[in-house]
């Protein structure tokens, strides 16, 4: 539906052109009277029924429309002004003329008219390149023409709307629920189903019902309140096809409830369905069509919920928003409003807004347009890098292209356009200085070297640090030691055994026994001498491999590296099986401390050996902040983290996973191991100290460092 702007490029106003015949208006044209604008003004539609268009005007084009029977500009201004309170000139009612004239909505009686149609329809024939731009993102294909099927169905259907339907589906849905909460475990793993064959069959079957049940849903409640349905089909956003109904002839509908009403039967519908669906599960029998009831009870509502109630897209939520604040064609009168609430704050345009609203409705109005700016560059340009990385990169980049072009760069570049063609009538105003100043010192930022400090997590620890594990899978016999406890080099800390290491052991020993008795035993004869030579080798061969077995069972006697203080002691149970490479303690060696800081690979080259930097602790109290220097910077990215309380797993700073066989704390992106000196004076804690380390840097240039970061990406990607 078209609204918000009435009056497209007008023509040269002149004496004759105010005193000549208008074009008659077509006979095929209907007039609504719609819901009163928020200062008491009544609103009107003209219904094209060939378009199947509704536009929205005013009182003040309600009035020269009603008078147009009086052929000629001059007569309906003078009636108007002369019946009404309404001060209507003749270049309103020649510029009502040209909106009409514009849109099609008058006769074509003259040459002139018919060469302007056909101008009007040059100027829209786009090429192939320029129609795939401006509508790959959204377009429509209609498949039929429902309205008959819906008339015929309708008497079936009505009883479904009534009060009687609603409070038995509130009773089933109680059963319903009551039931799955008797049986939940078995309700929460029929999802396994989906991953065979049948079970996805079975769940493209039940999307498919869900969203034409939904569509109908919007079809037969506009059926209710007498709309027409011209058509349905499959609409494509972004390539992706979702089905769609034409319910634009609920606009004609005065009552604002009853196009909410509207809006609202397609989820009512999935919550109809989910509801019986859910009713349904608990009486059937495991298997894939139980899942796909599954799929219809949960995961296909919560989905359609979470996207049809979105008013950032032309769904459902965006139409019931619309209907809510009464503001038909939201979205370009949002965005209307959103370029005049700018001109005023930083220009301090002395304009009148576009349209009157509310004080309240207007900030509404006004947030949701940057709202919705926001959350469809980021739509689009997260599906661009979707499509890059995992489907195809040209195309990738090629959306990337359009959607900055579209949703950034052309916006800006037109209103940029409109501030210089206005700066004559703006001045040098107090919010054109304020505007201008902030954009300086924004450039200055942007572009002057400064030194930007580089953040990074950090730990004081000693100077040695070491983690006692287990080198192979094995069961606790014996803990030695507690934490904060004393330790010397060599002293047992732990004893651990493994009965499988131990069987191999054992079988091993024998396997020697025999091969030696078989040598000792084996015949002098010549054809057994190669045989002999033979079985020496595997007697070489197994000697080795027990003395490998005896080393891991050796190490299973866990031993301090040297001396210090037990950190961290897990609490482990004896005899429970743990697997190689569980961390049991770490030991801290008494002696000088020193920083370990984890910088992410972007920030290495900002540093080096010599930097100077702050310490600041976590908790306070514990130390004061403390001057650091660089004197360490790894070559290679840290592969396992060895603090695990700098461990996001353990609630640290630093982002990580648990590698599933070592244990090992795996960083989720490239950082480096820094190690700082604490060039003050400060008093030696007792613990480890996290905090925050803060390396002052060479001042460099924000725009050199995208500059640069664009050029490696670029390199990067070039080869595809």
């Amino acid at each position: 539906m078209d609204g918000g702007v009435l009056f497209g490029p007008m023509d040269i106003i002149s004496g004759t052109a105010s005193r000549a015949k208008l074009s008659p208006i077509r006979t095929d044209l209907k007039i609504i009277k719609g819901e009163p604008t928020d200062n008491g003004s009544p609103t009107y539609k003209i219904y094209d029924p060939i378009k199947n268009k509704y536009f929205n005007i005013g009182w003040k084009e309600f009035e020269i429309i009603s008078r147009w029977g009086l052929g000629s500009a001059m007569r309906i201004s003078s009636a108007i002004n002369s019946d009404t309170t309404l001060a209507v000139s003749v270049e309103d009612v020649l510029g009502m003329s040209n909106f009409m004239r514009i849109n099609m909505l008058l006769k074509c009686t003259s040459r002139d008219e018919t060469k302007f149609l056909e101008a009007m329809a040059a100027r829209g024939d786009l090429s192939l390149a320029k129609k795939f731009l401006m509508n790959y993102l959204f377009f429509r294909v209609p498949l039929f023409k429902p309205d008959n099927f819906l008339n015929a169905l309708m008497p079936f259907v009505a009883p479904l709307f009534s009060k009687t339907a609603f409070y038995i589906l509130s009773i089933l849905c109680f059963v319903g629920m009551y039931l799955v909460s008797r049986n939940w475990v078995s309700f929460s793993n029929t999802f396994s189903y989906f991953f065979t064959f049948d079970g996805l069959l079975y769940f493209f079957f039940a999307l498919a019902f869900t969203k034409l049940s939904h569509e109908l849903g919007h079809a037969f409640c506009a059926k209710k309140y007498g709309c027409k349905i011209p058509t349905m089909g499959v609409a494509f956003i972004v390539m992706c096809p979702v089905l769609y109904t034409d319910t634009t002839d609920s606009w004609r509908l005065a009552d604002r409830k009853k196009r909410i009403k509207v809006g609202l039967a397609g989820m009512a519908v999935e919550l109809a369905i989910a509801v019986l669906a859910t009713l349904l599960w608990s009486f059937l029998d495991e298997g894939p069509f139980r899942s796909a009831i599954f799929m219809l009870a949960s995961v296909t509502w919560i989905g359609t919920l979470a996207i049809n109630t979105s008013p950032f897209m032309r769904f459902d939520g965006y139409y019931l928003l619309s209907d809510i604040l009464g503001v038909e064609n939201l979205q370009t009168r949002a965005f209307a409003m959103a370029r005049w609430f700018l001109r005023k704050i930083m220009l301090g345009v002395k304009q009148p807004p576009p349209e009157f609203f509310a004080k309240g409705k207007r900030a509404i109005i006004i947030i949701y347009a940057f709202a919705t700016m926001i959350y469809r560059f980021t739509l689009f340009m997260g599906i661009a890098l979707t499509v890059y990385h995992f489907v195809f990169k040209i195309l990738g980049i090629m959306m990337m292209s359009v959607e900055v072009g579209f949703f950034l760069a052309m916006p800006i570049v037109k209103e940029i356009i409109y501030w210089w063609q206005i700066k004559k009538f703006v001045g040098f105003n107090m919010n054109v200085k304020i505007t201008f100043s902030l954009l300086f010192l924004f450039l200055v930022w942007f572009i002057a070297p400064i030194s930007r400090d580089v953040k990074a997590p950090a730990i004081i620890s000693s100077q040695s640090y070491a983690r006692v594990y287990l080198p192979e899978p094995a069961q606790f016999k014996q803990i030695m030691v507690q934490n904060g406890q004393k330790v010397n080099e060599g002293d047992v800390v732990a004893i651990a055994y493994s009965p499988d290491l131990e069987f191999e052991l054992s079988a091993s020993e024998k396997r020697i026994k025999a091969l030696e008795w078989d040598l000792d035993h084996i015949s002098a004869r010549k054809e057994m001498l190669e045989h002999k030579m033979v079985m020496i080798e595997q007697l070489a061969v197994e000697k080795k491999r027990y003395e490998s077995l005896a080393q891991d069972m050796e190490q299973l006697t866990l031993k301090a590296p040297f001396g210090g203080i037990v950190r961290e002691l897990e609490d482990v149970t004896l005899g429970e099986y743990y697997q190689r490479g569980m961390v049991l303690l770490s030991i801290l060696r008494e002696g000088d401390e020193y920083i370990d800081a984890y910088v992410r690979e972007k920030d290495i080259p900002k540093i080096k050996v010599g930097s100077i930097g702050y310490f600041t602790p976590k908790a306070h109290g514990i130390i004061k902040n403390l001057e650091v220097k660089v004197v360490h910077i790894d070559n290679m990215a840290t592969k396992a983290l060895p603090y695990p309380y700098m461990a996001s797993l353990h609630k640290g700073d630093i982002p990580v996973k648990k590698d599933a066989v070592t244990g090992a704390l795996v960083p989720h992106n490239a950082i480096y191991n820094v190690k700082l000196k604490i060039t003050d004076e400060y008093k030696k804690p007792k613990n480890v100290v996290l905090g925050t380390v803060r390396i002052s840097t060479k001042p460099v240039s924000l725009a050199k460092e995208l500059i640069k970061s664009i050029y490696a990406v670029f390199i990067r990607e070039s080869g595809f």
